[in-house]
């Protein structure tokens, strides 16, 4: 079996007797008689993975069977980020291995709504949007929603 993302192996076994022989896995990827286990799951992990299974029949037959599965953790990170201005203050709001070729970002709090679209290109694997908050614009205390619309869904984090 062979696991790859993006076109790169991650992982490489095969079976023998229901006995897993490992040729090469990179950490944090680990086989097992189900599948490919990931210990320690970040977010950095999410995309695409095809699963390339060979199997020999005799005579000698083989048989190739390709799968593709998404894994994702539906996961929003935002990061606060100091200013060199006085009462300001910057988000990020920040969504990994995006494979979308739109994404739409919408900031959210008592005060103010705000609505930013972001085009992606082929070669990004990450997307984020920044916002700047200064003066009466905050107060200690408020919520501030990030939320990214995808055509595969809808994630947020406060």
């Amino acid at each position: 079996m062979t696991w790859s993302k993006r076109g790169n192996t991650i992982c490489e076994y095969y079976l023998e007797n229901m006995r897993i022989k490992l040729i090469n896995c990179a950490a944090p990827f680990i086989p097992s008689l189900q599948g490919l286990n990931i210990t320690s799951f970040e977010r950095s992990y999410s995309g695409f993975y095809n699963c390339t299974i060979e199997k020999l029949i005799p005579p000698p037959h083989q048989i190739v069977i390709n799968t593709t599965m998404e894994l994702r953790k539906e996961a929003v990170d935002i990061q606060q980020e100091n200013t060199s201005h006085s009462g300001c203050v910057q988000l990020w709001c920040t969504l990994d291995d995006i494979n979308q070729e739109q994404v739409d970002f919408i900031w959210l709090s008592r005060s103010y709504n705000r609505f930013k679209q972001v085009k992606v290109t082929n070669s990004s694997s990450s997307v984020n949007s920044s916002l700047s908050l200064c003066g009466s614009e905050w107060e200690d205390g408020d919520t501030i929603t990030c939320s990214v619309s995808l055509r595969s869904g809808n994630f947020s984090s406060n």
